[in-house]
């Protein structure tokens, strides 16, 4: 279940707010003015947590090697490969 909530609710509420989360699994949408500005869920538990399995791997690695591939470091640095990238 997910709910949203004002910040001064959450400050008044806290205690209420993460036994709820925590207990009851419920997620919640933290507020100011009107906008979302943080999410408090529940920790998984350690056996719920699990590495990505071999084939998640497999797959990074392939990736890798195919942009390697298609890179050209003298052309453009990383960091300005991305910044042209997020201004399209």
């Amino acid at each position: 279940m997910r709910r949203t909530i004002g910040l001064r609710k959450l400050r008044s509420d806290l205690t209420n707010i993460l036994r709820r989360v925590s207990e009851e699994g419920e997620v919640v949408d933290v507020t100011k003015h009107g906008r979302a500005i943080a999410r408090i869920v529940p920790v998984l538990a350690d056996t719920e947590l699990s590495a990505p399995s071999g084939s998640a791997w497999a797959e990074m690695d392939r990736l890798a090697a195919e942009i390697g591939r298609h890179w050209n470091p003298e052309s453009m640095s990383g960091p300005d490969g991305v910044s042209a990238d997020r201004r399209g």
